[in-house]
């Protein structure tokens, strides 16, 4: 009779969990878990305004920085996790001359290193135009244009900030270059191991601007010449990517483009400047990215048509070895009539690159973009892929990856024909953008510009931005923006998995139903 009593219950048992397992077998993601929620259980005033459901963060942007007089021209990167190194120039001592902060937020936008952020250089004059990238461990190298050494003076100096925010470098920065007269318009790359190289116009000559490069490892020790190595003669707006071996790739005007490499050790295996492009005319303003087999991707302001269609975006892509891959002078990635200008580029992540730029093809200002392939040729509509062309003006670009071959593009808008304004767009790899004229970023009150974007890592990105709602002031403000690829990627991994909980439970009812059957055969054997 007991025997008889465990099989009924186990029967019972089986049929149970086969029951609620097989009708939840369905994963079940955020979204769903939201929507079950009754309205009435809603608190309307907890809820976080929003723009559009592209945005996770507060309507019109997180506080990084309101403190007192202003914070000014941002710069951005990855923390590695989700988050993001925020750092700007910061005038809140009232004396006239910006320090350097610095901020950590994470995937949600909190600040980590306290209220309106931690001083990286707050030493005599200037320390200001700030530029950063990773230390690969969750902190960051900072570089700046220094004043304290007196007036008509500007060197490079940097620091580094670990995770936490603890410096770890000597109080107000190591230096990097100190010759006599200026250096300016400092770039910065990892090294991949800890540490940063940087690259910056000189004019130790008194004359004439030039492109000197430096090393600094992960303990603030600089390795190569002392007070920067010399890369050329004229080398103007210098732009800098890690070569993926400690070393290098950098480029600059010099009315042409010109491309070098730096090695791991300071030393230049290209020997002499490659032509990346010497077409009629002019070029500058140069942008590179990597082509993720140790050379780069380069584009370039063309004015070599500028009697007939105005300034044009060409690019070109150099070999890890510094041989010129694609048509001499460069590919076209558009010349339509008006002028393109302001291009940016980031790698494609399959040896090609994504390109943005501001177009006066139509009556105003507007945004395209054109992705190019690893031989150059371009993907999307010929002269570039329309991003916005809304009325009055758009201006000013940034770009990083999606994580899966398309892009995120921010730009300042004048649409409102009141005030500059942020929006954004979502382009995918096809080249198809999600909505007609993109997704406001920020629309407050007064001025938001020098805007600045990276990945978040998981194909969304964070945006951050000079903003001047407070009219006596500017601060610095943060927004994460999500694409609805990367929002269900994220609800697919968040999935409860029942259709594994469903497969587990029918094996344990199955064993339950074997058991019941032996002792059935173990009853009979025993009476």
């Amino acid at each position: 009779m007991k025997n008889n009593n465990y099989k009924i219950i186990g029967v019972v048992f089986s049929l149970i969990l086969l029951v609620i397992f097989s009708t939840n077998s369905t994963p079940i993601t955020h979204n769903d878990l939201e929507n079950q929620i009754s309205d009435d259980s809603i608190d309307n005033n907890s809820l976080k305004p929003q723009l559009s459901s592209n945005i996770t963060w507060s309507i019109n942007g997180n506080i990084i920085c309101n403190e007192t007089y202003d914070q000014e021209l941002p710069q951005i990167c990855s923390d590695g996790y989700g988050g993001a190194l925020i750092t700007w120039q910061d005038a809140r001592e009232g004396l006239g001359y910006p320090d350097t902060y610095a901020q950590r937020i994470d995937s949600d936008g909190n600040a980590l290193w306290g209220a309106n952020g931690t001083v990286i250089s707050s030493e005599s004059f200037a320390q200001d135009m700030v530029q950063i990238c990773s230390d690969g461990a969750g902190g960051a190298i900072i570089a700046w244009e220094d004043g304290r050494g007196g007036l008509g003076e500007s060197d490079i100096y940097a620091q580094r900030i670990d995770s936490v925010g603890t410096i770890k470098w000597t109080i107000n920065g190591e230096k990097i270059s100190t010759e006599v007269d200026r250096q300016e318009n400092v770039q910065i790359c990892s090294d991949g191991a800890g540490g940063a190289i940087l690259v910056w116009e000189d004019y130790r000559d008194g004359l004439n601007r030039h492109a000197y490069v430096q090393r600094i490892d992960a303990d603030g020790n600089v390795l190569w010449d002392g007070n920067g190595t010399f890369v050329s003669i004229g080398g103007g707006h210098p732009q800098i990517i890690s070569d993926g071996m400690g070393g290098a790739i950098i480029t600059f005007a010099q009315v042409d483009i010109y491309a070098q490499k730096i090695n791991s050790t300071g030393d230049l295996p290209w020997g002499s400047n490659v032509a990346v492009c010497t077409a009629g005319d002019t070029q500058t303003f140069p942008q590179i990215c990597s082509d993720g087999a140790g050379g780069a991707i380069i584009s370039w302001v063309d004015y070599r048509n500028m009697s007939g269609t105005g300034s044009d975006v060409y690019a070109q892509r150099v070999h890890q070895n510094g041989s010129i891959m694609w048509t001499i002078n460069g590919e076209a990635i558009s010349v339509k009539s008006g002028s393109q200008s302001a291009p940016q580029i980031i790698s494609d992540g399959s040896g090609g690159a994504i390109f943005t730029w501001r177009d006066s093809r139509g009556a105003t200002n507007d945004i395209y973009a054109q992705k190019v392939d690893s031989n150059g040729i371009v993907q999307w509509t010929l002269d570039g892929k329309a991003i916005c062309t809304e009325s009055e003006s758009q201006s000013y670009p940034e770009i990083c990856s999606d994580e899966n071959g398309g892009a995120i593009v921010i730009w300042r808008d004048y649409r409102n024909g009141a005030n500059w304004d942020l929006y954004a767009q979502w382009i995918d790899s096809n080249g198809i953008v999600e909505t007609f004229n993109g997704f406001p970023i920020c629309t407050e009150y007064e001025d938001q510009y020098f805007h600045q974007i990276c990945s978040d890592g998981t194909g969304g990105a964070i945006m951050v931005w000079e903003d001047h709602r407070d009219i006596s002031e500017q601060d610095i403000y943060a927004q994460h923006f999500i694409t609805p690829e990367a929002e269900e990627k994220k609800d697919g991994e968040a999935a409860i998995p029942f259709g594994s909980f469903f497969l587990f439970f029918t094996i344990l009812s199955v064993l339950s139903l074997i058991l019941i059957k032996k002792s059935r055969y173990s009853v009979k054997g025993n009476s």
